[in-house]
Formats: structure tokens, sequence, C-alpha cells
């Protein structure tokens, strides 16, 4: 109707997500790897930058995965995050409802707890994971099968893990075994499941993304460094400009 006031939005163009660029690098290779190794760092620069925005708003994210990271028409050197469908304010330390997508889903987002910025930067660890080698790391199906995986690859969570849990409940597939004394995984029928030997969360020569891995796949939350001590950190500078092959992850198996 005349005076009725119109308003248009307008969103740059996005080529693709960073998962196509993985999936089409890890093609050209033969199905092996994942970006080329001149890519990694620019795209952990931007991916960072823009966590580190978030973490001086005070948002969550609550969804970062490959597919929600996006490659501008208007800026193809630089990835932005998107989908913040999920994204939630953090003022706050009481965000409990079930969030993240499984695979990229931080431990304490699975327990009955509060949590906040800190989920984003586990996220980004296994996306960074993903990138260098192609792979999901946590490719699960259940939360039990995600906490025995978490188990499997980081070690039992110390026991002031647990103390995390909101009120008094019990975390679920974790308890305290006093003959051990440690945190073991309850969720047994996954122990039944052969599986192969996991790669250690490390590359060769501390390249790339091993120093990262270490510093925000952490149990408790507050040991992971901050998006805006990362945008900082001199190791995401480190590449070699003439390479174009992956750097590939340890295959050895833990001792």
């Amino acid at each position: 109707a005349r005076g009725d006031t119109a308003y248009i939005l307008c969103y740059p163009l996005m080529k693709h997500s960073l998962m196509d660029e993985i999936l089409a690098d890890r093609k050209a290779r033969g199905g092996w790897g994942g970006l080329r190794t001149d890519a990694i760092e620019p795209a952990l620069q931007s991916i960072v930058a823009g966590m580190a925005f978030l973490e001086e708003q005070h948002v969550v994210h609550l969804d970062l995965k490959p597919e929600n990271i996006l490659r501008s028409s208007g800026a193809p050197d630089r990835l932005v995050l998107a989908d913040f469908g999920c994204a939630t304010p953090c003022i706050a330390d009481d965000i409990k409802f079930e969030a993240q997508t499984p695979w990229y889903r931080a431990p304490e987002v699975c327990l009955p707890s509060d949590y906040g910025p800190e989920v984003d930067l586990w996220s980004l660890g296994c996306i960074a994971y993903e990138m260098e080698c192609g792979r999901v790391l946590f490719k699960v199906r259940t939360s039990s099968h995600l906490t025995y995986m978490h188990c499997r690859d980081l070690g039992p969570p110390p026991l002031a893990f647990l103390d995390l849990t909101a009120g008094n409940a019990p975390p679920p597939h974790l308890a305290y075994n006093p003959v051990t004394q440690r945190v073991e995984c309850t969720a047994g029928h996954w122990l039944r499941v052969p599986r192969s030997p996991r790669p250690r969360l490390t590359a060769p020569n501390d390249y790339y993304t091993s120093p990262l891995l270490h510093a925000v796949l952490r149990w408790i939350p507050q040991d992971r460094v901050t998006a805006r001590e990362l945008i900082k950190w001199p190791r995401l500078s480190r590449h070699d400009p003439t390479s174009s092959a992956p750097a590939k992850i340890s295959m050895q198996e833990k001792g």
C-alpha cells in the first residue's frame, strides 16, 4: 500500500564454503589430505579474526563448522563466519541448551552444565584438523559415542571436569572409578567396536595446526586459549609459500 516502508537487505555473494574448498583440494590430490598448505594459514587467520570479533561482542556462535565458513566473492582472500541461527549472548554464564553440530561439539556441552565462548574454540580445533587432514576428527553417531571418542583421543578427563556439571546431576557416560582413581567413560558398548589406530593430535615439525590443537582441544574450558590470544599467535603466520602439499598428521599409536 502507498505510504508503506519497504526494507531491502543486501548481502555479499558467497561463492562457496570452506567445506567445498577442502573437498576440492582433496579431490585434486586423488582423495587424500585437506587444504593446500599455502591455503591453511590465511584460512585460519580469517576464522580466528572473526571469532575474536565475536568474543569482543560477547557472542557465542555455537555452530562453527566448515559448512558455516564462507568465501566472499567481494573479498576472495577472506573467509567469513555465517549461520548465526544458534548464536547467543554470553554476558551471563547461563547457556544450558544442547548446541553445536555433534562432530564439532565441546565436551562440556554434553554435560548438564553451563558453558560459554570456549565451546567455539573447541570447534575451531576440530575444523583446523579437518582443514589439514581432510577428514572429520570426531565423526560420531550419538552422544555416548562422542564421549567415548573424546576419552579415546584426549585421554580420560581430569576429575575437575565432573565439577562442571550443574547441581548434583551425574554426567552422562562418565564416572569416577575409585579403583583406578580416574574418570572413565561408561559407554562400554563402544569399547567393543574394533577401530584402526587414531592419529595423535600432532603434525610434523609443529607445522600449522599441531600447536593450535593442543591449545584448544582441552577438557577444561578455561584451559583453552581465547581467539583474541590466538590472533596474536606467531605460529599462525608460519608457512612455506612455495609448498602446495598438505602437512601430514603423524599416525603413531598412543602409548
